[in-house]
């Protein structure tokens, strides 16, 4: 362990994004009751290193907002290792977070000219990654990935989470854990403005498709929470196991059911269409890479494969918080899709 007496050391990949921003905000600022996992998170961090896989100033703006104790390092070719090695020269890390929902980012390349990252791109950079544990002397590494990422049959999420577990198999020896997340309530944002101006939701799953969705924050929680555990438990017998982790939201229910739920929640009419996927890649180009489509693509596979619904209580079990309702999400969102 590095600095034990000052807190660890985390590095977070790619924290150019929603989940990877919230995580990196959990760490600085997220708090837990006595009987979680720390008192309070924030006195056990030394350092936050969130590495971007692009220089958006929007992410790193933000990041830089969280504080002196988040250091952000911007990668020119997050897949060469070269390029980790330089950025991240005088670091060592305790455990290392991979996000493998991909961040909206253009890779740029040596003459500085941006090109949208595929999905063999992410994976090697994730390979890359994961090949810096022992330049960084981590012992930690944890693996956020989709519900069904272990499945063949979801090619994109497969890839990535098949990629880290290889990788890990070749170049490290410590503790590991994968937390795979259901459908995410925040889906619903990539939808705003259809939902402003349409009163409307289009998504290519049947309206009678179900999912068990969990709050973006609930599972930042809960990614914090496994890193702290890890930490924990690094020099015991524990350390040289792999733990898996399956999160998900309190109730189970659709497309056809949240938008009924919004509609009352907002008090106003909002329809759910189903859509042909062809129709849904093409708006969804407007706002999203290719690779985030594919991804979101297959998440709504896993929907109507009926490979969401299940319910578990590691919410619960690893935060000593219940699940947050799909009504308090609306309620403390009801300005963004109310167009104030």
């Amino acid at each position: 362990m590095s600095l034990s007496q000052n807190g660890h050391n985390y590095m977070v990949y790619p924290a150019n994004g929603s989940l990877g921003y919230e995580i990196c905000r959990e760490l600085v600022e997220g708090e837990f009751k006595k009987g979680s996992i720390e008192i309070q998170k924030k006195k056990r961090v030394h350092k936050v290193i969130a590495v971007c896989c692009s220089r958006d100033a929007k992410w790193v703006d933000k990041l830089k907002n969280l504080g002196g104790v988040v250091h952000v390092i911007n990668l020119d070719n997050a897949t060469r290792v070269e390029s980790w090695r330089k950025a991240l020269k005088h670091c060592n890390v305790d455990c290392m977070m991979l996000c493998t929902e991909p961040p909206n980012v253009k890779r740029r390349d040596t003459n500085g000219h941006a090109h949208e990252m595929s999905p063999e791109q992410f994976a090697t950079s994730m390979e890359v990654a994961v090949e810096m544990t022992s330049h960084l002397y981590c012992s930690c590494l944890c693996v956020s990935t989709a519900y069904c990422a272990d499945d063949a049959k979801y090619k994109t999420w497969y890839r990535l989470y098949s990629a880290i577990d290889k990788a890990a198999d070749r170049h490290f020896r410590g503790y590991r854990s994968v937390i795979y997340h259901n459908l995410m309530f925040e889906a619903l944002f990539l939808n705003r403005d259809e939902i402003l101006k349409d009163k409307k939701l289009s998504w290519p799953v049947s309206p009678s498709s179900e999912a068990t969705p969990v709050a973006l924050h609930d599972y930042s929680r809960c990614c914090v929470a496994v890193m702290s555990h890890m930490l924990k438990h690094e020099t015991t017998a524990l350390a040289h196991r792999r733990a898996d982790y399956r999160v998900t939201g309190a109730a189970r229910m659709s497309p056809q059911e949240m938008i009924d739920m919004m509609s009352s929640s907002f008090d106003k009419s909002i329809e759910y269409k189903q859509v042909q996927r062809k129709e849904w890649r093409k708006s969804a180009a407007d706002s999203l890479s290719p690779l985030q489509i594919r991804c979101l693509e297959e998440i709504f596979d896993m929907m109507e494969d009926g490979n969401l619904h299940n319910r578990t209580k590691e919410v619960k079990h690893l935060t000593h918080k219940t699940p947050m309702s799909f009504q308090s999400w609306l309620k403390d969102h009801e300005k963004d899709f109310q167009g104030q």
